[in-house]
């Protein structure tokens, strides 16, 4: 008896189904299944060696007569090819149409990239995300009502008309800032500025306060649920 007969019984059954022909594909196909996995596994080249010696032997062997009269042995030719293996180097070069926008310079002097910032460029270019509200502003120039930013901060009132004008302040809680309006056109006196709280918040207890001076200005800090004071 072989040391080994497990490969050549799982071969067997494989084949036993079906026409003589699937027979032979299957025996085929299970032989190369077993290379594959010699292959893949170190380990098993003993069942294929098993198999390559005895298994087909055996496999004719339970086959009945007209499988056996169809069924020839098959040639096998292996051919084992080394494991291919690629290497490359691949030069990097820099190319040289970069270019660069403020604040980002770059030096290209004798061929070396150097990359800096602008300081001064950078400062200019971010100083409208990091200057305080207070110096977010809003020029009117358009007749009312008008409602005040929430954001804002300065408010100049320069309507290209003579007329009175309402405008319209944010709910307190909704106020980031404290925000000065003033006349920039100078005729409140005669066009008086009319600023309004939302809802029922108050200004310095009042429903409305009246600009009715001409260049006059007033300078309003908000309170959360109540109104802004002066």
């Amino acid at each position: 008896m072989r040391s080994n007969s497990k490969p050549h019984e799982d071969l067997v059954y494989e084949i036993s189904h079906g026409s003589s022909q699937e027979a032979f594909a299957s025996l085929i196909a299970g032989i190369a299944d077993r290379i594959e996995a010699a292959r893949l596994n170190p380990v098993k080249v003993s069942d294929l060696v098993s198999v390559l010696r005895g298994g087909y032997d055996q496999a004719v062997q339970s086959c009945d007569a007209e499988r056996l009269t169809q069924m020839a042995p098959p040639v096998l030719r292996l051919k084992i090819l080394p494991k291919p293996v690629i290497k490359g180097k691949m030069d990097v070069r820099f190319p040289g149409s970069v270019t660069a926008i403020s604040p980002i310079l770059i030096d290209k002097t004798g061929g070396n990239f150097i990359f800096s910032v602008d300081i001064n460029a950078l400062a200019a270019m971010m100083a409208t995300i990091f200057q305080p509200n207070e110096l977010f502003e809003q020029h009117i120039t358009n007749p009312g009502p008008a409602t005040i930013g929430s954001a804002i901060g300065i408010v100049r009132v320069d309507q290209t008309v003579g007329a009175a004008i309402t405008l319209n302040l944010p709910p307190a809680a909704n106020k980031s800032c404290p925000v000065l309006i003033a006349d920039w056109k100078g005729d409140a006196g005669t066009n008086n500025i009319t600023i309004t709280p939302s809802g029922t918040e108050k200004i310095q207890g009042r429903s409305s306060w009246k600009i009715a001076g001409d260049t006059g200005s007033i300078f309003l800090r908000p309170i959360a649920g109540i109104g802004y004071v002066r």
